[in-house]
């Protein structure tokens, strides 16, 4: 018997079970030849195992690196690039050695899968899979397949001064984490190393760490990052992630650090917008996660619910991808968003916002959106629905701050919450809302208290009426309690009423919108332009005044439409004068449109309507005189001294009518022009003037039919 070597027995058998399995495949099914039965099969085999699976994979993918081919600036000319791993042409290729540059050049870097000659316009490093060319500012074409660009060097007084990578970088490019079992041990191999950090398993972090701004962490499909109970990691490098969670919550703290990460996502710390998840912890983890340097967290499609209060300091802006899409849903029963700094001893919170997404309360819950002391603060595109608080609240000079100003709502939704729409506290500065619906909110759709520089503009206000949101409460579209520089402007208020016994009112002056009561707080320079005010007959009908002043001077009322619908059932008036009216001020209406109102002004008037200085007589000295000034037939009643007024002088300088009526404290004079009588009048048009006594008739009645200054006058 012949003794024959293993491997002489192996090959026999290999050979065999090629014959038998050869018929089953065909020779399509691969690039190179199946090696067969014969002399030359031990080399056949090799040359088909070497070179088949690069040619599959260079049908799969373009050549690429995997890690390494790259270095840092040197004090000299030779670079030593870390060891490079790249599949060029599908071929697995390693290099460790080095890349000597000529001085005051550029140069670009590739590596190709051959070890000899030259190739395109790229010259070998000898022995290397490296090549270089120094003689063009910009990396020339690459020569084949073969090759990719590594880098581009920049060489200058003897150094290595600066390197561009231009590495095309594969799944597997970088350091790979979980070749370590902590966190910790892959961060102290990655050091300062420029090359990607990946992370494709579940991964603790057992004491505080920080990944360098050097690196970029990649997180795949199965990486989560999970710090120890009581660490902190911080991360400075760029995240390159999906939209999934890849931290742990419940355990260690997250940190995001730098400018690097301009947005992250609830999604990172496990939130869901599934419509049943609850995502409290995922939401404020985010915030913490980027508090130091701020940033937006920007949220999906979808519901994301919600049972506590999430805080939310400076420099962070939340951003959905549509009021109709993004919602935000508070199942609990307190405020939802708090803005606020706890970095400053008074809480002032510093430029931040809420864009395209819908908050969602229920009845029990607290506010919307709580802003402590703002500078700068924005909601845009943003739908605010059904709290049992306030929509958004606006809190200035809280905590012993200076605080508030520059306040945006803008081409927003402020619908059905309970304590009301949008409210300025605290004596703020700057403040606009605009473009907004603001619709059927319990008390009042705008309040401003003390509030400076407000502009209201181009908003709807609908269906305020008593028992609107709350049973027994009335609700007013825009309520003002003292401040200064407020215009309300282009506005539209419809369906609005009272309850049939009591008025509602459209714009209320010298009122506490949260407590329902009068106020001493003075308004000054108020502006009311360009509105429509209608009542609308069959919809929710009652008494109503379209403006209520009190405690305001400085007034302007210009080119508004006041409507009493046809067919309406219940009284409705222009203007409503308070008890409390200031006599320091004036009130002025110019060009208004009074449609069918059962009175254009009502209550307890004041004897003036306008600061004013009637020139042409030398007997009276500025600022004695008041006035109204008006474009059109203007009759104003009910106007008597009040007792604490100063001023006996009064002119209507139109068409109309005056009624003078006598209080406890009646003026001395009566009406003056000059020293001349009667007692009236009308400088230009013409029209009558009454002096009424207590019992109500009319006596003293001049008419005046014809001609100027103080003549024409006719006693009736």
């Amino acid at each position: 018997m012949i003794a024959r070597p293993l491997h002489a027995l192996a090959t026999v058998l290999l050979v065999g079970l090629l014959v038998m399995l050869a018929p089953m495949y065909a020779q399509a099914d691969t690039h190179q030849t199946v090696p067969s039965a014969n002399f030359s099969f031990m080399s056949d085999l090799q040359n088909f195992l070497r070179v088949e699976d690069a040619n599959r994979y260079a049908d799969l993918t373009s050549s690429l690196v995997v890690s390494g081919g790259l270095h840092s600036t040197a004090a000299g000319l030779v670079g030593s690039p870390s060891a490079l791993v790249a599949y060029l042409g599908g071929y697995y290729t390693t290099e460790s050695g080095t890349i000597t540059y000529p001085d005051a050049s550029t140069c670009h870097v590739i590596a190709h899968k051959d070890t000899t000659a030259n190739q395109g316009s790229y010259t070998r490093v000898a022995g290397t899979h490296y090549l270089i060319n120094c003689a063009s500012s910009i990396p020339p074409a690459i020569p084949d397949v073969n090759s990719v660009l590594l880098m581009t060097v920049t060489t200058s007084g003897g150094a290595i001064t600066a390197v561009a990578d231009l590495r095309p970088v594969g799944s597997l490019i970088g350091l790979h984490a979980c070749r370590h079992a902590t966190l910790d041990d892959a961060l102290a191999e990655l050091g300062t190393a420029t090359t990607p950090l990946v992370v494709g398993c579940r991964l603790r972090v057992l004491a505080n760490a920080s990944i360098p701004a050097t690196t970029t962490l990649i997180i795949t499909n199965a990486g989560l990052i999970c710090p120890d109970s009581g660490t902190t990691t911080t991360i400075n490098a760029f995240i390159e992630s999906a939209s999934r969670q890849i931290f742990c919550t419940g355990s260690g703290t997250i940190l995001i650090a730098g400018s690097r990460n301009l947005s992250v996502y609830p999604e990172w710390w496990g939130g869901n917008p599934n419509d049943v998840a609850i995502n409290n912890i995922p939401l404020q983890a985010a915030v913490t996660a980027i508090a130091s340097g701020g940033g937006t967290i920007r949220f999906a499609c979808g519901s994301y619910h919600f049972s506590a209060n999430i805080v939310i300091p400076s420099f962070i802006s939340l951003r959905g991808v549509g009021m109709q899409c993004t919602k935000l849903i508070n199942d609990g029963t307190t405020d939802l968003l708090t803005f606020t700094d706890s970095t400053t001893a008074n809480k002032e919170l510093r430029f931040g916002g809420v864009f395209d997404m819908s908050i969602q309360g229920n009845p029990t819950s607290g506010h919307g959106i709580v802003v402590e002391n703002p500078y700068h603060f924005s909601v845009d595109l943003v739908r605010i629905t059904d709290h049992g608080g306030i929509g958004i609240t606006f809190d200035s000079h809280v905590n012993g701050s200076t605080y508030g100003q520059n306040m945006f709502v803008t081409r927003s939704f402020i619908l059905h919450n309970l304590g009301g729409g949008i409210r300025l506290s605290g004596s703020g500065n700057l403040a606009v809302i605009d473009k907004s619906s603001i619709n059927q909110n319990g008390f009042y759709g705008v309040y401003a208290d003390r509030h400076k520089q407000l502009v209201v503009r181009d908003v709807e206000f609908a269906n305020y009426y008593y028992g609107a949101s709350l049973s027994g409460h009335q609700a007013i579209p825009v309520v003002i309690n003292g401040g200064s520089a407020i215009s309300i402007l282009n506005n539209s208020f419809e369906e609005n009423a009272g309850n049939g016994s009591t008025a509602n009112t459209h714009i209320r002056t010298g009122w506490d919108g949260d407590a329902q009561i009068a106020t001493l707080n003075d308004t000054q320079r108020l502006t009311i332009s360009y509105n429509d005010f209608k009542s609308t007959s069959g919809v929710h009908e009652g008494a109503l005044n379209h403006i209520t002043l009190d405690r305001a001077q400085g007034v302007e009322i210009v080119e508004n439409f006041f409507e009493k619908e046809v067919g309406y059932g219940y009284t409705v008036n222009g203007i409503s004068l308070g008890t409390d009216m200031l006599t320091n001020g004036g009130l002025l209406l110019r060009s208004n449109k009074w449609d069918t109102l059962d009175a254009k002004f009502v209550g307890v008037s004041r004897p003036y309507l306008f600061d004013d200085v009637y020139l042409d007589s030398a007997s009276l000295s500025a600022p004695s005189a008041r006035g109204a000034h008006c474009t059109d037939y203007t009759q104003i009643i009910q106007w008597q001294r009040y007792d604490i007024d100063t001023f006996d002088v009064f002119q209507l300088l139109c068409d109309g009518s005056l009624i003078r009526g006598l209080g406890a404290a009646a003026p001395t004079v009566k009406f003056l022009i000059g020293a001349g009588s009667p007692e009236g009048s009308i400088t230009a048009g013409k029209g009558s003037l009454y002096q009424r006594t207590d019992g109500g008739a009319n006596t003293s009645l001049y008419v005046k039919e014809s001609g100027t200054g103080n003549t024409g006058w006719v006693a009736k």
